[in-house]
């Protein structure tokens, strides 16, 4: 659940003189809020203004449209008044689209020198009760990332979405991708261990190597650039990483527990282009 220290809320007006709606809400993007709640009313965006003020706490599920943003508009027209509304802790805990709702089976092929030959990954993803709006895309975009920064030159994804009676599952911090960097690093470490390997030897065996960029992979995203192994040899050498075992003896001395792990992350951001803003200079 997201949490966030301000629940949702909007407040919905009609302009008659304009025959145009607008609406007030802290939301995470005015354009596909407009573009969804035009098709609902079937108007054009021209007879929808979206204000964002302050968005406050968001993290993914403050952009969708909630059945309350058309109902403050609706309620605005048919009462010729403005209509606000404010959500409560309880509402949000109920209502609210959630995250990170997967139970997923995977495997990697290996041959004896600890090489990945493939990855195949089973993906169980709750929808929730109803479809929330980007809730099938979530999975989706989660598993495109199912290679890492490893190069594994053969997948097999399946992908099954299944409606339960849960609140929606939708995008929260990060929509499907740290889903899929900690199926595969659990992965990646599940062989290191069956192998008897160092968790960082299996990774700098498997790496994308800097010679073979641009690097495609088996899912279509396009590595332009990358030193992975540079990257984790400068981490290991930051956190001190071979001196642990004194560290953890410390610890145990002093009825302490102390643990250390390794993750690597590469990552698809957002969709670039949505909301385009242009500035022209006149001399």
């Amino acid at each position: 659940v997201c949490n966030y220290m301000e629940p949702r809320s909007a407040i919905g007006e009609w302009n008659v003189e304009e025959k145009r709606f607008v609406l007030t809400t802290g939301s995470q993007g005015v354009h596909s809020m407009q573009y969804i709640l035009a098709s609902v009313f079937k108007i054009k965006k021209g007879q929808l203004r979206v204000i964002t003020p302050d968005v406050g706490g968001g993290f993914g599920p403050k952009s969708f449209v909630y059945r309350e943003y058309p109902l403050v508009l609706e309620a605005a027209k048919r009462l010729g008044r403005p209509v606000k509304w404010a959500g409560d802790r309880t509402e949000h805990f109920q209502t609210d689209a959630q995250g990170r709702d997967n139970f997923v089976t995977a495997e990697m092929a290996l041959d004896k020198d600890g090489r990945f030959l493939g990855m195949k990954v089973d993906l169980l993803a709750n929808i929730g009760a109803y479809i929330s709006q980007y809730g099938p895309f979530i999975p989706y975009i989660g598993v495109t990332m199912s290679t890492g920064v490893y190069d594994i030159q053969a997948l097999d994804v399946s992908v099954t979405g299944l409606y339960t009676n849960t609140c929606p599952v939708d995008a929260y911090r990060g929509a499907g991708r740290p889903e899929a960097a900690f199926l595969l690093e659990k992965l990646v470490d599940a062989c290191a261990h069956d192998l008897g390997l160092p968790v960082e030897e299996i990774r700098r065996r498997n790496f994308i190597r800097p010679e073979q960029f641009p690097y495609r992979t088996q899912t279509g995203r396009l590595y332009d650039t990358g030193e992975f192994e540079g990257h984790m040899e400068r981490a290991i050498e930051q956190s001190e990483w071979k001196a642990f075992p004194e560290r953890l003896a410390q610890s145990k001395a002093g009825g302490k527990i102390r643990g250390l792990g390794m993750a690597t992350y590469i990552e698809a951001c957002a969709f670039p282009g949505s909301e385009p803003a242009f500035v022209e200079l006149n001399g």
